[in-house]
């Protein structure tokens, strides 16, 4: 494939993985990203310089660079951005999810009107105009609530309303970091929380694997919803397995989903499977590149960028085969001013340490964790049980100590 070019929209840390990839299956590789300094630079022979949340430069970009030399795949990681790369692969004329579909993908108040009409389980909810609506909503519904923007990601703007709560600040809050300012409230749903990723191939879902997520920290945060790591595979009976891949199945079917990436936050409670959001997108937390692979035997990565390029994708390589549980948990500094980190580097000890990663440093301003922008690393573990893994993961997020000087001049490990 040493003649296929491709481009990956997005060059942060996170999709860095993905540049050393292609790289190693021998494809020519260009980044985009609005950060002439941005680490998926360093691995790429052409640097486009366009914000991953603008489809018109990042096309205008495209088609310049295409002209000197062919793009022949589009493709992004760890990125909502699916309409940039749904615009940018039509653009080329290549292949992808389509613009409709990644319209869909990166809108709630669409997508949830979308899945409703459909008869898709998806929590109760409507979108909400004023705090008197929210408040109607709530007198309905019960508590507790969740607020959302409808076109931002990453957690930024998502509240959990709860007894203790303002409901019309966190209203305010939640619209003001939307760009079309409306806001979407849904009634919270108990159960396991459940992220599912995989490819469409055909018209068919396949799921890679079906992760266990942990939200643990839901009052330490609050009225923020944070997510603080995970473990796959997830604990699920195969019936349960079933029910959850019916569930992508018909959300890719309702959102036209024909081939391409799929990554979906699901709840289950028993046997029934209620849909929280659906994008077109491989995920990050670096799954497809390295937990999926170790904990089900799919190269998913791979397969994805196979597919952006026109190469053939086997339907038996995104079939899960039996692997080793992973777990990651995410570092969570204090508020202040990084002075040192202690007990990193010698997490390279563990032998059962297949990642870590550190986002924030010495010298870094570390603020309040709002959002999941704001975790400062994770690490990755594996064991013989999931059990294991996980009791693993958590030692090894207690070894690392950020020293941090806290506003007002008090210091201390944190």
């Amino acid at each position: 494939m040493r003649s296929k070019r491709l481009l990956i929209v997005g060059a942060g840390q996170e999709q860095v993985p993905l540049y050393r990839l292609a790289l190693d299956m021998g494809l020519s590789v260009t980044g985009s990203d609005q950060n002439p300094g941005a680490p998926g630079f360093a691995f790429a022979d052409r640097v486009l310089i366009a914000s991953t949340r603008d489809p018109d430069a990042t096309v205008r970009a495209a088609l310049a660079s295409h002209g000197e030399r062919p793009i022949s795949g589009v493709i992004t990681i760890a990125n909502d951005a699916p309409v940039t790369v749904a615009a940018a692969a039509l653009a080329l004329g290549l292949p992808g999810v389509s613009l409709h579909s990644a319209r869909i993908a990166a809108n709630k108040r669409l997508q949830y009107d979308l899945f409703r009409e459909r008869g898709l389980n998806v929590p109760e909810g409507r979108e909400v105009e004023s705090p008197e609506d929210l408040d109607a909503f709530i007198g309905r519904s019960g508590l507790p609530v969740i607020v959302k923007p409808t076109d931002n990601r990453g957690a930024r703007g998502v509240f959990r309303i709860t007894r203790r709560s303002d409901a019309a600040a966190l209203f305010a809050r939640s619209r003001a970091m939307c760009d079309e300012g409306r806001v979407l409230a849904q009634k919270f749903v108990e159960g396991d929380q459940v992220s599912a990723e995989g490819l469409v191939l055909d018209g068919e879902a396949l799921i890679a694997m079906f992760s266990g997520r942990n939200y643990e920290y839901l009052d330490r945060y609050a009225p923020h919803v944070i997510e603080n790591g995970g473990w796959l595979p997830g604990r699920f009976s195969a019936g349960q397995a079933q029910a959850m891949r019916a569930a992508m199945q018909s959300a890719a079917e309702a959102m036209g989903i024909e081939n391409g990436p799929i990554k979906a936050d699901l709840v289950l409670s028993g046997g029934q499977v209620t849909i929280l959001e659906v994008t077109a997108r491989l995920g990050g937390g670096y799954a497809a590149t390295d937990s999926i692979p170790i904990a089900a035997g799919i190269d998913l990565a791979r397969q994805a960028i196979l597919q952006a390029v026109g190469e053939p994708v086997r339907r038996e390589d995104l079939l899960p085969k039996p692997g080793q549980p992973v777990a990651i948990r995410f570092f969570f500094p204090e508020p202040g001013l990084i002075e040192s980190v202690s007990g990193y580097e010698e997490l390279s000890r563990h032998p059962w340490i297949v990642l870590k990663r550190l986002s924030l440093g010495p010298g870094d301003a570390v603020q309040a964790v709002t959002d999941h922008t704001r975790r400062g690393g994770c690490v990755m573990t594996v064991g013989a049980t999931i059990d294991e893994a996980d009791a693993r993961a958590r030692q090894a997020v207690s070894e690392v100590i950020f020293n941090t000087r806290r506003p007002g001049g008090h210091d201390g490990p944190v």
